[in-house]
């Protein structure tokens, strides 16, 4: 799991699993961070989920967060603003571990 600096933030990848039972962060699959999320893939629901649950996750306002890429895919790249690469990898690592 790599969070690259840049723009005044981080970016990273997910890959999400839409349709869960209970909406997660769950793991680290190569390169990328695991998402559950309860919505369906339609209407950009899912997409909307999985950036409320990155900012309640890091602690951030759901404004600084945003998909760059992937918006239609499973695998996404997300950037947050207003964090650095060794504060959002601290609170991953207590978040999962």
């Amino acid at each position: 799991m790599t969070f690259e600096e840049r723009d005044g933030g981080v970016s990273f990848r997910i890959i999400v699993n839409p349709r869960a039972s209970v909406p997660s962060i769950y793991g680290i699959l190569g390169d990328a961070l695991r998402l559950r999320v309860n919505s369906a893939p339609e209407d950009n629901k899912a997409n909307k989920e999985c950036i409320e649950l990155i900012s309640r996750v890091f602690n951030i306002p759901k404004s600084n967060v945003q998909i760059v890429q992937g918006h239609k895919s499973r695998r996404k790249m997300v950037h947050m603003l207003g964090t650095t690469a060794n504060k959002a990898q601290h609170i991953l690592n207590e978040h999962i571990l």
